[in-house]
């Protein structure tokens, strides 16, 4: 937080991250209104879901090719205009639910020009980035997970007082302000240059698949990660049914639930940068999944609110603790001039998990009790911790990447035709 460049850009960050609590919360009470069904209003979060999986790589691959600096301010203007946009057409009744999600889709597909640059320019935004990644990475994720604990019962209030058309055209500014703090700082301006034609564009679009499946621990992190969405995904998206079902806590505890998530990603980023420096890879591995499982486990063995609460905090903090130092290793490892679709690539193996872990938990809800969901789901995940620390390849894949970072990098470079 010493560094100038990167308060101005996490500044940026917080205020655009409350823009987009406004934004969904004021359309999906829209839609809401407009339709009474649940199901449209599901859509607005649902939707950047499913984009992400159909455009996220290639969207990295054109965010690589541009000037960082340019793909960010860019972005960010694009959605404010769109947000704006939105909002004129609610304060007239003409948006309609369609409309909202179309400019949720395109939302989704300019933060995709957003992100990739981002992760691609912060370890340029810092003197010394090999010793200070992981405080800022520590920082940012602090900053989401408090911003996903207060900023709902802020956005909430400030939706109630202004009004959602009113809130629409906050999250506008937002993104706009966002715009101009990234636009003031000094960002690294590497680009891709790209092979040409489609095919090329195709090819380019799978160098960060490529850099990951190509390392086994990275590969092996990346499967696990998917499994890991996919048995935890549920847990977290229905904890409202454990709530309501299991612990008759009805909303409130539900609200209780999923701050106790956020407060333990709080805690969990504060003492990761520690974690990182007295702990392995997989040990820490080992210690968020076993931990988390075992915390997930509990909750339908003890079913009251006090001790699902506690037990979501442990396992948001082990989560946190093993998720921030991979994370750093990874932006670090992966060569700058194709960083951007290396986090996208790994984004991807996250985000094919989770949709399926919604459809399948779901469906298993309706047919089995949700504590026989949460109990498979926390065994599930112990296992995994367990078998996948015995594989040397996740025990020793660290040391082998750091010895082999510049060799690499060479090779993607002469490989993509950096």
């Amino acid at each position: 937080m010493k560094t100038p460049t990167f308060v101005v850009f996490w500044c940026g960050r917080v205020v655009s991250l409350l823009g987009d609590m406004l934004f969904s919360m004021a359309t999906m009470w829209y839609v809401l209104g407009e339709t009474h069904s649940t199901l449209s209003t599901a859509g607005v979060v649902l939707i950047p879901l499913l984009t992400q999986l159909l455009v996220s790589q290639a969207f990295a691959t054109l965010a690589d090719r541009l000037s960082k600096k340019a793909a960010m301010v860019g972005s960010d203007v694009f959605r404010g205009l769109v947000v704006l946009i939105v909002g004129m057409l609610m304060a007239l009744h003409h948006a309609g639910t369609l409309g909202i999600y179309m400019a949720s889709f395109l939302l989704t597909m300019a933060g995709f020009l957003f992100g990739p640059p981002q992760n691609a320019a912060l370890p340029k935004m810092l003197s010394d980035p090999e010793r200070q990644m992981p405080k800022a990475n520590s920082v940012l994720s602090a900053t989401s997970n408090i911003t996903n604990l207060t900023g709902y019962a802020v956005g909430g209030m400030i939706v109630a007082v202004v009004h959602p058309v009113n809130a629409v055209f906050l999250d506008g500014l937002s993104f706009l302000l966002s715009a101009t703090s990234i636009a003031i700082l000094r960002v690294s301006t590497i680009r891709s240059k790209g092979q040409r034609g489609a095919l090329g564009f195709i090819k380019d679009s799978l160098a960060g698949i490529r850099f990951i499946w190509e390392r086994p621990a990275l590969r092996t992190f990346g499967l696990y990660v998917t499994l890991i969405n996919f048995v935890v995904g549920p847990v977290g998206i229905l904890s409202v049914v454990f709530s309501r079902v299991v612990l008759h806590a009805g909303l409130r505890g539900y609200g209780f639930l999923e701050a106790s998530w956020a407060v333990g990603g709080v805690v969990g980023a504060v003492v990761s940068s520690w974690a990182s420096k007295r702990f392995r890879m997989w040990q820490l591995l080992l210690m968020g999944l076993v931990g988390s499982g075992v915390a997930l486990t509990s909750m339908p063995v003890f079913a009251n609110l006090p001790e699902s609460i506690f037990a979501l905090v442990i396992a948001s903090v082990v989560i946190t603790l093993m998720n921030i130092p991979f994370f750093t290793a990874l932006q670090l490892l992966a060569p700058d001039e194709i960083r951007g679709r290396v986090m996208a690539a790994f984004g991807l193996f996250a985000g094919v998990g989770d949709p399926l872990g919604l459809f399948v938990g779901s469906w298993l809800m309706g047919r089995v009790s949700p504590s026989t969901v949460f109990l498979s789901s926390g065994l599930l995940v112990v296992v995994c911790g367990i078998v996948g620390v015995c594989f040397p390849v996740i025990r020793k894949g660290e040391t082998q990447f750091a010895s082999r970072q510049q060799s690499d990098s060479s090779k993607i470079a002469e490989s993509t035709q950096l």
